[in-house]
Formats: structure tokens, sequence, C-alpha cells
């Protein structure tokens, strides 16, 4: 669950219950002055709209302070409908995220900031990693947004290169696919071309830069990699991204200016 999601939620339901609380007290304590009140609204509603306007009940006097509190009653019910449609939008449609590190140059540089579509593989529960409607996988080569398995708190975006059934593996930095090797034009290698396999001092996280595997991609679980690929903490590293885990593909650039474009 994400904090900011959880904080857009109760801020909803604040709103919601104040101007339901407010709604309450007018109705039962202030009828009089709810209806005037009401009124008023309508005219101006009506006024601004170019229509004619219905005559309008007096408010009883000594309502100032009752004034403002419906005025309040107002905001508080604008509130909760604007802050559940923006978390609604949120949590089921798209969401913005930001590149925080270089593991996709040179294809997403850092600071580059996106719009993802959080619809595309399905419908998740909020506040859970739960899917009750999945609509459809990543394709090959895909880039999605995932969270992170090791904590799930935190998101990544890399390339999806194995579905489920695929057997994945690396020799001297050449991705296969189920005994092909790929062609990705988008893949960039800034660290060495080559190192010794028996060099005592070489580690082992080094050598999975070079070569790794064959393994196969078990059922729901994908296998990413990212397109800078010597400095991409990926599944090499740290196994599958479950189903669950999904988030999202990529849709646009918005930001910086300079890097506005369409996500290939």
């Amino acid at each position: 669950m994400e904090v900011s999601d959880f904080l857009i939620f109760m801020v909803a339901v604040s709103c919601g219950v104040l101007a339901l609380i407010l709604r309450l007290v007018f109705k039962r304590l202030f009828p009089r002055h709810a209806e005037a009140f009401q009124a008023q609204s309508s005219a101006a509603a009506a006024g601004q709209a170019g229509t004619a306007a219905a005559p309008q009940p007096e408010a009883p006097a000594h309502s100032r302070w009752l004034r403002a509190l419906w005025a309040f009653k107002e905001w508080m019910e604008v509130g909760f409908t604007a802050v559940l449609l923006a978390f609604l939008i949120r949590s089921f449609v798209v969401q913005a995220f930001k590149i925080p590190s270089s593991s996709m140059e040179n294809t997403l540089l850092i600071g580059d900031h996106l719009i993802v579509n959080k619809f595309i593989f399905g419908v998740q529960i909020p506040f859970t990693d739960k899917f009750v409607v999945r609509f459809r996988p990543p394709h090959h080569d895909e880039i999605f947004v995932f969270r992170y398995p090791k904590d799930p708190s935190r998101d990544f975006i890399k390339r999806c290169v194995g579905l489920p059934g695929d057997v994945i593996e690396l020799k001297n930095k050449i991705l296969y696919r189920n005994g092909q090797a790929l062609d990705e034009p988008y893949v960039v290698h800034k660290g060495p071309l080559s190192i010794r396999m028996d060099d005592p001092y070489i580690s082992p996280e080094e050598k999975l830069i070079f070569n790794y595997g064959p393994v196969t991609v078990p059922a729901d679980c994908f296998f990413a990699m990212g397109d800078n690929r010597d400095f991409s903490s990926d599944s090499r590293f740290w196994g599958f991204v479950p189903y669950d885990n999904l988030r999202g593909t990529p849709l646009v650039i918005y930001w910086p200016p300079n890097r506005i474009r369409i996500v290939p």
C-alpha cells in the first residue's frame, strides 16, 4: 500500500464525513436556514446559466455564522467529489512516475516524468496487490512498471524480456530467449567488454552481467531487465516479477519539456 494513496483516500473520507455531518446538523437543527441557503445557491447557479430563478425564501435573522458553516459544508462536498475522483483515477487509470536511476538509459533518463497506464493489466483492489480482473500480461520487450518483489513499497521500471515458460539465458552479454539470440537495439553496455571468469576479485554479481542462466520463467511470473544492461538491478539479481506486482505501462514522458514524447 502506498502512503500517498492512503492519504488521498483519507482526505476524501474526511471531506465526505464532514459534509454529511453538517448536512444532518442543518436538516435537524436549522431547516429554515438550510432551505434559504439552498435556494440562494440554486439561484446563483441559475444566474450563471442565464435562466430565470425561482423566488428565494428569506433567511432567518442572525445567520451570518450559519451562512459561513453552510459555505464550509459546500466546500467539503466539492472537496469530497474532487479528491475521490483523483483517488479513483490514480488507483485504476493513470498515475505519474519519476525515473530515479540510470537502469533504463538511453530509453528513459534520470528525472524523466512519466504517465503510466494502470488499467492495461487489470483492476486491482485498492491498498492490496490482488487483481480482481486481469486483462492481459506484458508483451515481450514491453516496458512495464511493477512493485519491486523484495520491497513492494518501491516501484521499478524495466523491460519485460521473458514470459511464463520462456527459457532465458545470457551469454557474453547477448540475451537468448528460447535458444534464439535477441536483436535489442535499445540495449546499451557501459561496463567492461570482457572479464576473466576465474578472477577471484570478480564478484558473482559482476559475472551475471556477462553470463546468466539458463532459467525457465515460472507460471504467472515475468523476467525483467534494464536497457542499461551493465548497470541495472533486475531479475538476474533478485528473481522474477509476479503478476500481482504489475502496475502498468508508460504512455508518455511529459517532463522535462525537451524530453516530451511517447514511450516506445
